[in-house]
């Protein structure tokens, strides 16, 4: 097949590019290949499911005025004729296969009076146990827990009207907390996991009639994580494609040094004299990128470079240098200006 002959200087810089280019493919194959193959995943091992709810009935005070001792949930209640809330935990635990569960659960109130205003200050506390903590086990895939517990709403509220009577402090606000605490920790042959819920009552004990808010339902899906040895499908795509991609590069290159040659590129006399000037004078020429378009009423032609180096000299000028290129040749002009008048230097052979 015949060769074709490209410039020494186009040749050079796409053989260059074409190593380069090779160069960076062979190093992303190195790296592929120091990685290992072989990775470690996290992964999902034993899924669950779990829900805490708090129901409750607000026991009355036996009197004259109603004979409906137990309140529904959901309502407004008179704090003076209330005994006690009946709140009734109910704990759900639902997973994929049977596994060993252990854990606590309790229940904890806390009196709490608090200053009015928008920066609400905690003045005094009391903390009270309603449920000692106790434990619970089971290797089942599902079980249910159900307690039921008394807050004596009563006893409460007589125990801040002493401490007001006593204090003659009187609340801007005056709140029952309740929180029922389950824990869990899950064991399977993949390893454990350890969660919580958390279901809570909020009760405004200051007015005359309250009502029972806070977050009495909570529920989570979660699961035991396990590491596991997976190949690793993106390395192995990307050794291919660093490898399938440094093949054809290198066949390219092959190739290109294989089908082309350089020609050096001619160089005339005339721009071979220009170029002499120019990096010999360098520091005097100022080299410009069009004909100056500056209008001058006397124009002087000197013979030789040597002339006009004289004129500028005697001057204290710079030499300003620009190209006319034409279809047939390229006329390199050299000037030094003064007032009105320039002197001109045109190369020639």
């Amino acid at each position: 097949m015949k060769k074709r002959k490209l410039k020494k200087n186009i040749r050079h810089t796409l053989t260059a590019l074409l190593v380069l280019f090779l160069v960076g493919l062979g190093g992303g194959l190195a790296w592929s290949f120091s990685e290992s193959i072989e990775q470690e995943e996290e992964y999902t091992a034993y899924s669950y499911t779990q829900n805490a709810e708090v129901d409750y009935r607000v026991q009355m005070k036996s009197g004259e005025f109603f004979e409906e001792e137990l309140k529904e949930p959901g309502k407004a209640y008179l704090s003076e004729l209330t005994e006690s809330i009946m709140a009734d935990l109910h704990y759900h635990f639902e997973g994929e296969e049977k596994a060993k569960i252990s854990g606590t659960y309790a229940a904890n109130a806390t009196l709490e009076a608090l200053t009015s205003g928008e920066e609400q200050r905690e003045v005094w506390q009391k903390d009270f146990t309603l449920v000692d903590s106790r434990e619970f086990s089971y290797a089942e895939k599902s079980f249910t827990l159900q307690e039921e517990i008394e807050i004596p709403f009563a006893e409460y509220r007589d125990i801040a009207e002493k401490i007001k009577d006593h204090t003659n402090y009187n609340p801007g606000k005056l709140n029952l907390n309740v929180e029922f605490d389950v824990e869990i920790e899950v064991e399977t042959d993949s390893g454990s996991e350890t969660k919580e819920l958390n279901p809570s009552m909020i009760i405004n004990m200051r007015g005359s009639t309250f009502v029972v808010e806070g977050n009495l339902a909570e529920n989570n899906s979660s699961g035991v994580t396990a590491t596991r040895i997976v190949k690793a499908t993106d390395l192995k795509q990307a050794r291919i494609g660093f490898a399938v991609s440094a093949a054809l590069v290198g066949i390219v290159l092959v190739g290109f040094m294989t089908l082309t040659y350089p020609v050096k590129e001619r160089v005339s006399p005339q721009e071979r004299k220009v170029a002499r000037l120019l990096q010999k004078h360098q520091e005097r020429i100022v080299t410009l990128s069009s004909k100056p378009g500056v209008y001058m009423e006397q124009n002087v032609a000197v013979d030789t470079f040597e002339d006009l180096l004289k004129v500028a000299d005697e001057l204290q000028k710079p030499i300003f240098y620009y190209q006319v290129r034409g279809e047939l040749e390229t006329k390199h002009i050299f000037l030094v200006f003064e007032k009105n008048s320039s002197y001109k230097y045109r190369l020639t052979r």
